[in-house]
């Protein structure tokens, strides 16, 4: 009986697509380029303090999809990201920090927010932190 009842619920959620959360939504509407549905899913979700869309929106704001390009924006978003840990917000904000994207060049900051990303992995961090060792010996 319980391997019937267990078939049954299997077959259940195979005929059924799996329920999709908002950021998925959000992922897909984005995808499909109809950035006015992402942006509608992933702001009330930014607001609420969701990572993913935070960084998602932050970098919809730098990219001006569906929104009016805006660096500050973009910063806003990938800063409140960044201080929950997501490591894409972080090397993202190493970039700009670093790089002069649409912030103010910030060497110090560039640094500790390539260093948190760097911990969790992230290759781009890695990447710029070496960039960033390198400029800075050669300048010696």
């Amino acid at each position: 009986m319980k391997q019937l009842l267990l078939l049954c619920l299997v077959s259940l959620f195979m005929q059924h697509p799996a329920w999709a959360l908002p950021f998925d939504d959000a992922v897909a509407a984005h995808e499909r380029e109809d950035y006015a549905k992402s942006i509608n899913i992933l702001r009330p979700l930014a607001v609420k303090g969701d990572a993913h869309a935070q960084y998602m929106l932050g970098t919809m704001y730098g990219l001006g999809q569906g929104v009016v390009m805006d660096a500050a924006e973009r910063v806003k978003w990938w800063t409140l990201a960044a201080e929950q840990g997501d490591a894409s917000a972080q090397a993202g904000l190493g970039v700009v920090y670093g790089l002069w994207f649409g912030a103010e060049y910030d060497i110090k900051a560039a640094m500790k927010w390539n260093l948190l990303a760097a911990a969790q992995g992230h290759a781009g961090a890695q990447y710029q932190l070496g960039f960033h060792y390198l400029l800075n010996s050669t300048q010696n």
